[in-house]
């Protein structure tokens, strides 16, 4: 059961939304791998949690689950959260603005604002203000592409 809720927050409360929106943002932007990048973002995570869940299960029984339900796992919970509201603010960004070309420049940018991201969440910024800042990123983005 605890397992259950925990594997439910990450895959269903992070990781799907976060799946579908990787897809949106590259479909958006004119991509034709973008459902096979959504499945990536979903199924290997969902893999590899199932198949670490199982392991540990038949190597510590019951016991295991601390170990899986561990302070790492909860920080995997939190920045998965907060990548989906990034996300969000980016895919918001690309549906206003339209697409264009992920060149090195834009990908830098992107980077930058993901380690931004991850510095809000040290200091227990709200994912709905992550998510503000995805869409400003988002519109950033777009501009260094704009002629």
């Amino acid at each position: 059961g605890p397992l259950g809720m925990a594997g439910d927050a990450l895959m269903w409360g992070a990781l799907r939304p976060l799946a579908a929106l990787v897809g949106a943002a590259l479909a958006l932007a004119g991509r034709a791998w973008a459902p096979l990048a959504l499945l990536a973002v979903y199924n290997v995570p969902h893999i590899v949690l199932r198949a670490r869940g199982i392991a540990v299960g038949s190597n510590r029984g019951p016991s295991g689950a601390r170990e899986v339900l561990g302070q790492r796992f909860r920080r995997i919970v939190t920045v998965a959260r907060a990548a989906c509201a990034l996300a969000a603010g980016f895919v918001l960004a690309i549906a206003v603005r339209g697409g264009g070309d992920f060149d090195a420049r834009r990908l830098a940018v992107a980077g930058v604002l993901f380690a931004l991201t991850v510095v809000a969440l040290r200091l227990r910024i709200p994912l709905t203000l992550i998510g503000a800042g995805g869409a400003v990123g988002g519109i950033v983005l777009m501009l260094l592409a704009a002629p």
